[in-house]
């Protein structure tokens, strides 16, 4: 990835909030993307459609979003939200 951004490449990563954080410790400059469910019982039904997880994960994991939602959005104040149905704002 240095290599690549020393060059004058773009590069394109696909991680969790944690790893957004980190990024944009190390390279404050960097445009952040962060896509949110449409809503809480959008992303509630595609936990359940997958079938992949068991009742209390799903619970857990809903629990679990709307933190994530929020840790997302302060990490994007200089980027980009975008919705699962692909509204965006900036």
């Amino acid at each position: 990835m240095e290599a690549d951004l020393a060059g004058g490449r773009s590069v394109i990563l696909e991680i969790d909030w944690q790893g957004a954080r980190q990024v944009r410790a190390s390279l404050p400059q960097c445009a952040t993307i962060f896509i949110l469910p449409p809503s809480r019982d959008a992303l509630e039904k595609r936990l359940r459609a997958r079938r992949t997880e068991s009742d209390a994960a799903i619970e857990r994991r809903l629990r679990d979003a709307v933190g994530i939602c929020r840790i997302g959005r302060n990490l994007i104040t200089s980027s980009s939200t975008t919705t699962l149905k692909g509204r965006s704002r900036t």
